[in-house]
């Protein structure tokens, strides 16, 4: 908030550095320039439960799973924030993990950096690895303002599994 010009008769009041919109179109520089530290993330009041994406209901056996978390964050108009979480229980190591994410035309996506790229094998007596992943979504007709997962969500993921390329 800055002062605004006043004159001697009043004392100054403030007035806000920005004026909200009700354009539903963001700023390129804004969007690019938007982190969201994961320490600063809230979960959803209400979605509690996150989006298992893999395994699918028929694949089921595997013992890597990631996960969209819905979140409460909303750092700019028509912004939303997931955090995708990858987790093993496989008594191999998993390596060189990449995902991508995707969305429908007009909504924008854009992936922070991830929290690594491996996770070391699975020990019982030792607490399961994590990489987590803020993924940032930009909804300019706000199809998904209830927090609902955008539809469209595309989703392209490869790691290394042991002794072979897990690509799905």
């Amino acid at each position: 908030l800055i002062p605004c010009q006043t004159d001697t008769s009043t004392a100054p009041t403030p007035v806000p550095l920005s004026v909200p919109s009700t354009d539903s179109t963001i700023d390129p520089a804004v969007w690019s320039a938007l982190d969201v530290p994961l320490s600063s993330i809230q979960p959803h009041p209400s979605i509690t439960k996150p989006r298992v994406i893999y395994p699918s209901e028929s694949n089921d056996g595997s013992d890597v799973q990631l996960a969209l978390h819905y979140t409460s964050n909303e750092p700019a108009p028509n912004v939303r924030v997931f955090v995708a979480t990858v987790t093993s229980r496989s008594p191999l190591s998993v390596t060189d993990l990449h995902i991508r994410f995707g969305v429908n035309k007009p909504m924008s996506l854009r992936q922070l950096t991830a929290s690594g790229h491996s996770l070391a094998a699975y020990s019982p007596f030792l607490p399961a690895g994590a990489i987590n992943q803020v993924v940032l979504v930009y909804d300019p007709t706000r199809a998904f303002a209830n927090a609902l997962p955008p539809v469209g969500l595309l989703t392209k993921h490869v790691f290394f599994d042991g002794s072979y390329e897990v690509d799905f």
